[in-house]
């Protein structure tokens, strides 16, 4: 998962700024624990849209990037709306990666 200095250098290599403070308000809710539960609060377009309404047109250029790199690279268009979208595309997404097990030659 890509912490928050990755983001920053990447918004810097896309738009020319690191936008810290868009990264940091989209990650609020993170637990340090791991947990992706956090990006169903934010990581959404009305997360963009406030962000937009915060910091402006680039900065919300940055909370979809920021989106599209936390969930490996979707296309915008599959960006949840909202935050029960975004609830229900964190649990797909979820399941859709291989368990550990599977990943350390264990059934299970």
């Amino acid at each position: 998962m890509p912490g928050h200095k990755q983001h920053c250098e990447d918004c810097e290599r896309r738009l020319g700024k690191p936008f810290p403070e868009v990264h940091a308000w989209l990650d609020a809710f993170y637990g340090r624990d791991g947990d992706v539960a956090h990006r169903a609060v934010r990581h959404h377009l009305e997360g963009v849209e406030e962000v937009r309404r915060r910091w402006g047109d680039e900065a919300a250029r940055a909370a979809i990037f920021h989106i599209m790199l936390d969930w490996d690279g979707i296309r915008e268009d599959q960006i949840p709306k909202n935050q029960k979208e975004a609830e229900e595309f964190t649990g797909k997404w979820l399941s859709s990666l291989p368990s550990l097990d599977s990943e350390n030659g264990k059934n299970g």
